[in-house]
């Protein structure tokens, strides 16, 4: 199965991406919850 949801930064680095349970997010995106750390 392809994972299709990403996080994109441009002239930045990203670290620890983590999926968020979707229970409190279900009614905003059909798209999986992500965060991560942005490293400017």
């Amino acid at each position: 199965l392809l994972r299709l949801d990403r996080i994109y930064v441009k002239n930045a680095n990203a670290s620890s991406p983590t999926a968020l349970p979707l229970r409190n997010w279900r009614h905003l995106s059909d798209h999986a919850p992500l965060s991560a750390e942005i490293h400017l």
